[in-house]
């Protein structure tokens, strides 16, 4: 867009553009289905922190504030109707101050991982690279049986902010290996001096069990 072309000359003078693509940013929003005390039926949209985004529900054409069958012709056949109303948007945060941060890819313990770091070297987070993590998925599954079905795996971005600086201390500058989704609770596999442990946390950033994982099955502590 023009908009973000004449902001991309005005902090770098004399640039050009080389290449450039669109990506969808990572938000965690929840679809919920509401029968109203009428009968009717609602799909709510909200984001983690409980902020209302969108209302949508099932209408009759009578009932649009105009004329369908003008509007869209004589011939248009109406087969559904849905209102949307839309109370809030995802839009960007202008920070007080501009944040530095540092990625390093490094191996560490035979995987792959991303580091992110503050200025002073304070170690952010550590995160294993989505194919490694993939791989440790498989495993855990293979491990879990039936039970991983009802998993959603999910980023470090995708987490709650609550979930997100509690995931980040109670990992103590571990290696965030993988998270996943079950029944609104988040589980986070992290290794730690050589352990793997298992945190889970609830939807608040609530921290409520943490384990040291062993090789052997049956013998978590």
């Amino acid at each position: 867009p023009e908009s973000v072309k004449a902001a991309l000359m005005q902090m770098y003078p004399g640039s050009s553009i080389e290449e450039a693509k669109k990506e969808e940013e990572e938000y965690k929003v929840y679809e919920v289905e509401l029968v109203l005390a009428d009968g009717s039926e609602i799909e709510i949209t909200a984001a983690a922190d409980g902020t209302i985004m969108e209302a949508e529900n099932e209408m009759k054409a009578a009932d649009l504030p105009f004329d369908a069958a003008s509007v869209l012709g004589a011939d248009a056949k109406i087969k559904e109707v849905q209102g949307e109303i839309t109370y809030a948007v995802l839009a960007p945060v202008v920070l007080p101050q501009p944040k530095t941060t540092y990625e390093i890819t490094a191996i560490m313990e035979g995987n792959e991982v991303e580091i992110t770091l503050a200025p002073d070297g304070t170690i952010f987070k550590k995160e294993m690279k989505e194919e490694d993590k993939e791989e440790c998925r498989k495993d855990r599954k293979k491990d879990k049986g039936d039970e991983a079905e009802d998993e959603q795996a999910v980023t470090f971005r995708q987490l709650p902010t609550a979930v997100q600086a509690a995931l980040t201390a109670a990992a103590q500058g571990g290696t965030i290996r993988e998270i996943d989704l079950e029944k609104d609770i988040y589980e986070a596999d992290v290794l730690m001096n050589g352990q793997k442990i298992e945190i889970k946390l609830a939807p608040d950033g609530t921290v409520l069990d943490p384990k040291i994982e062993t090789d052997e099955e049956g013998e978590d502590d």
